[in-house]
């Protein structure tokens, strides 16, 4: 999704995609219905490589970029939270020890 995002046009063929993303054209095939849908009435035509194409990255693709990212940040938070506990632990028995012994 990151690559697709990279391409400066919409309209581009699947032979330029391939060598924007790094993807082999079997690749493309696979994840062009669920990432892309074609521009209005070049969904009835047949589809080639070489030819350039108005494309549109579908709503649902775009969204599932979006809950991945968030999954991102949830991880990296849940890792704060982690070292912040792990830290308010440890000042905690500091504490303790200093109350015991002094």
């Amino acid at each position: 999704m990151n690559n697709s995002l990279k391409l400066d046009d919409e309209e581009f063929s699947a032979d330029e995609a391939c060598a924007a993303t790094g993807l082999s054209k079997r690749e493309f095939n696979f994840v062009r219905a669920s990432i892309f849908s074609l521009n209005g009435f070049q969904e009835n035509q047949f589809f080639e490589t070489d030819q350039k194409y108005q494309w549109i990255i579908r709503p649902e693709a775009y969204f599932s970029y979006l809950q991945y990212l968030e999954f991102c940040h949830a991880i990296e938070y849940a890792k704060r939270a982690y070292w912040m506990a792990v830290f308010a632990v440890i000042v905690s028995l500091i504490g303790v020890f200093i109350s015991k012994f002094l």
